[in-house]
This record gives structure tokens, sequence and C-alpha cells, in this order.
């Protein structure tokens, strides 16, 4: 007695099996080899299903990361601090300065 062969159309499901039974990957089958193995469907339908196998296995996979950004080092926020308290320092002293001169000069003018 032959083994029974289910009916209906060829799932990407079916493939799959079939594809597991020749080895696991579906770059190294075709259609032909998986219809021997399922006992039935059509060459394009077992194609197509073949070629999503395909692009599935050459998809890369997302990586999870973590949902929000870890808390930056102190040692790293102080430097950076650090640099950016003594630019505005400097920003401050020259516009100062500058303020000072345009002030000062009509007042020795004057005189």
């Amino acid at each position: 007695m032959e083994p029974e062969v289910p009916l209906g159309r060829v799932t990407l499901e079916d493939v799959r099996a079939a594809v597991e039974q020749l080895g696991g990957d579906p770059a190294r089958t075709n259609a032909a080899k998986v219809r021997e193995v399922l006992g039935r469907g059509g060459f394009g339908t077992i194609q197509k299903h073949l070629e999503r196998l395909r692009a599935e296995q050459a998809e890369p996979e997302a990586e999870e990361g973590p949902e929000t950004a870890p808390e930056a080092p102190r040692e790293l926020v102080q430097g950076i601090w650090a640099a950016a308290w003594a630019e505005a320092a400097r920003w401050h002293g020259k516009a100062l300065t500058d303020a000072l001169q345009k002030v000062a000069c009509p007042l020795l003018l004057s005189r």
C-alpha cells in the first residue's frame, strides 16, 4: 500500500517541511526535488514558496537593542560640561571686553 498523500494546495509550510527533509537549505534544492518529496503540487507554486524561503533566509535578523539609551558616564558628562563652561566664559569675557571698549572709547575722546 502506498503512503497517503495529502490533498489540496501546496502551502508554504508544506514546502518548508519538504526542504527540511532535503537538508534544510532552500538555496540548495529545487522545485522538482521538493515535488518528489511532497508527491503533489505545481512547479510554479512550489517555486514561489521556495523563493520566499530563500528570501527569508537572506534577511538579516534584527538585533534587539535597549528600549532607552543607557545613562551617560558621569566622567564624560563632567568633561563635556567643563569644556562648554570654559567656552561660554571665554565668549562672555570677549563680549564684555568689546562692550567696555565701545563705551570707554567715546568717553576718552570727549576729554
